[in-house]
């Protein structure tokens, strides 16, 4: 079982107050803010109102609150998607009124001059969209992307890593794992996926301290409470199996894992 958390963004830097650079989209928040009070007597209040309605609704994702997301990473596309649409209005109207003004050859209309902007404008961006979109293919090409994008993001290497799994590609998934638990020592579903890999691969002695590791991170969670009675007993210690299984079940005791395991070794087998 693993934990899926769609992460397609930069890696988190270091705020630094002493860094000029990490001052700079805030000099030019207030550049652009200047910008649309000095063009109100020339260009009336739409500039000012797009620019103040932009800002607005991204306060709540601009780091005076907490974000969960942030927690991975400080920015991500859609954080602007809504926001945007203040300034797409204001370019729009833009374009329309430079379409007003331009001196157009007998033939042509102003809704030919209309659609032949509009065609510039969204050609590239429709170029840029159906590159995007390949990014959510599937599963894979999604971490793959965000692993590439944001090699520190461990939710996306743990994914990455247990989806490999899923897939029996053991030793590829090893490594996101094993990055995972490099970035986030206290990463429970990378410890427990690596366990899982270690298991089924036949190094069950290997797979004991992931499960303890992801134990230890979340007590909590009887999935690697049940994973860790399957390695122990593969390996004959059943006492200490059951034991496993059942602070498992004491944690959930509808968890059908757990439960099937249990009765699978009280009826003789190993499960």
């Amino acid at each position: 079982m693993i934990v899926k958390i769609a992460i397609v963004g930069e890696p988190r830097w270091e705020v630094d107050a002493h860094d000029p650079a990490q001052w700079l989209p805030l000099v030019a928040a207030a550049g652009a803010l200047a910008a649309g009070v000095a063009l109100i007597r020339r260009l009336g209040r739409g500039p000012l109102a797009a620019i103040l309605i932009y800002g607005g609704m991204l306060v709540p994702a601009s780091g005076f609150f907490n974000v969960l997301f942030m927690f991975y990473s400080f920015v991500q596309n859609h954080f602007v998607y809504f926001a945007s649409m203040a300034l797409v209005v204001l370019l729009a109207a833009a374009v329309d009124r430079l379409v007003d003004r331009l001196p157009l050859p007998a033939p042509l209309s102003r809704a030919h001059a209309q659609l032949a902007a509009a065609a510039l404008l969204l050609a590239p961006l429709a170029a840029v969209a159906w590159s995007e979109a390949r990014t959510f293919e599937d599963e894979e090409v999604l971490w793959r992307t965000s692993v590439e994008r944001n090699p520190r993001s461990w939710t996306a290497l743990t994914n990455l890593g247990g989806l490999l799994v899923d897939k029996g590609d053991y030793q590829g998934a090893e490594g996101y794992l094993r990055s995972a638990i490099a970035v986030n020592p206290v990463d429970y579903w990378a410890h427990n996926n690596l366990g899982i890999a270690m298991l089924r691969q036949g190094h069950i002695e290997a797979a004991i301290p992931n499960f303890t590791a992801a134990i230890d991170a979340m007590p909590d969670n009887p999935v690697a409470w049940t994973n860790l009675g399957l390695a122990l007993a593969r390996l004959g210690r059943g006492p200490a199996a059951v034991r496993a299984w059942q602070r498992a079940l004491a944690i959930d005791p509808s968890y059908a894992a757990a439960q099937e395991a249990l009765r699978i070794w009280r009826s003789g087998e190993v499960p």
